[in-house]
């Protein structure tokens, strides 16, 4: 495996560690703001326009979500199964 940086081999370990830490809460992060764009997009296709900050608090429907541009790209993530479906079930 090619590294960008070169940790010594004492520190390898903890340095794997933390890019595993990081990686993880990137992705969560990645997914939270698909949901958020997601609204935006929904709200957007309805002549009304949000920003993060009024988005994210907004929670659509699940056939909501699809009418969404972002949809193919979420499919593709896994985001409705993760996100959406978990929604649905909850309600």
């Amino acid at each position: 495996m090619q590294r960008l940086f070169e940790v010594a081999e004492d520190k390898q370990h903890e340095a794997d560690r933390v890019l595993e830490i990081y990686l993880k809460n990137r992705v969560s992060d990645m997914m939270y703001q698909a949901r958020v764009d997601s609204v935006k997009v929904y709200y957007a296709k309805r002549d009304q326009i949000l920003d993060d900050t009024l988005a994210r608090p907004i929670e659509l429907e699940y056939e909501q979500y699809l009418d969404g541009r972002l949809c193919g790209a979420m499919m593709r993530c896994g985001l409705n199964s993760a996100v959406i479906g978990a929604q649905k079930n909850s309600k």
